[in-house]
């Protein structure tokens, strides 16, 4: 099955983007002609299952049919993509997936796949494009700005501890893009519970940097536990114009975005 997205509008409490679907995207007259399934491959929560669960809203009021988000959380997503690949082939099960599950996942992992992706998945289209954060923990930790993280890190070297979603997510590689740009070294602390999880982490200290999607990160930022000190995007948000962003720092922004797709 074969979409594009017509149109998109941002909602600002998320900082992020929907999609707005009609009939004319889709190449089938009858679909659906059942229930669809949209796998999410984390917990609930994230951007991804909130991106999910707004597309589902969407597509059931436009198509008077039942949309039905189901988590899969586990194994850097390979458990919701297996599911994906052996369903009937019939557009009837869909999956919302990010950098980290669409495009890292099947080249880091291929060999624990028991699907062939390319063969077995088809991309239906790119919905959403969600900034993210570099975020630094308020606790035990000095700096307050990108200048401070960067001259603080060099005069740690191998000290400061970042965290992501896991070896080879996303989060994980935009750090390691900005290490390498800064010419700085750190620990990685991965956590296979997702961005939630080690968003806890960050606000409790145990980590003290990360990149985190705006959607996640922006309703914890009233309480004081992590500070935003750079947006990974060529110019400031509108919604926090005293973030400066990494064009504007003279850093390379990491890949194409934090997208989610289906």
């Amino acid at each position: 099955m074969t979409s594009r997205v017509l149109d998109r509008r941002r909602f600002l409490t998320l900082a992020a983007a929907t999609p707005l679907l009609s009939r004319a995207a889709f190449a089938q007259d009858d679909w659906p002609s059942k229930p669809v399934r949209i796998l999410v491959p984390y917990a609930p929560g994230g951007a991804t299952d909130i991106s999910a669960r707004i597309i589902a809203d969407r597509l059931k009021h436009i198509f008077n049919q039942t949309f039905v988000v189901e988590n899969r959380p586990g194994a850097f997503g390979i458990i919701a993509i297996e599911e994906m690949a052996r369903a009937k082939p019939d557009g009837h099960t869909l999956m919302v997936g990010n950098p980290s599950t669409n495009a890292i996942t099947p080249i880091m992992h291929a060999k624990r796949m028991t699907v062939d992706y390319e063969k077995s998945v088809t991309l239906v289209a790119r919905m959403v494009d969600l900034p993210s954060f570099l975020l630094v923990t308020t606790k035990d930790f000095s700096p307050t700005s990108m200048a401070e993280f960067i001259a603080y890190a060099k005069a740690h070297p191998g000290k400061v501890r970042y965290g992501s979603a896991g070896v080879g997510s996303f989060p994980h590689y935009s750090m390691e893009v900005l290490a390498r740009a800064a010419g700085i070294e750190m620990i990685h602390i991965p956590n296979k519970g997702g961005g939630s999880a080690y968003l806890k982490d960050m606000m409790t200290g145990d980590i003290q940097v990360g990149t985190m999607n705006v959607a996640t990160a922006a309703p914890v930022l009233t309480n004081g536990t992590v500070r935003p000190i750079a947006v990974t995007e060529t110019t400031r948000l509108a919604d926090f114009p005293d973030v400066p962003s990494f064009g504007e720092l003279g850093l390379k922004r990491p890949g194409d975005g934090f997208w989610q797709s289906m």
